[in-house]
């Protein structure tokens, strides 16, 4: 499941919303950093690379 929290304040690299991804099967949580300025590919790309780098370090 994908969930996105918005509006937030927009921070001085241009984020200002939060993405969450729940594991509906361990019920593990993700939170990403994003903007509510792009494309829904380019949030695509962005959780894409968010979630290898947490399974990757995490």
């Amino acid at each position: 499941m994908m969930d996105l929290i918005t509006p937030l304040p927009r921070t001085k690299r241009g984020h200002d919303a939060i993405v969450v991804f729940v594991d509906r099967f361990s019920k593990a949580t993700h939170f990403a950093l994003c903007s509510t300025s792009g494309t829904a590919k380019d949030l695509a790309e962005d959780d894409e690379e968010e979630v290898l780098v947490r399974k990757k370090h995490g």
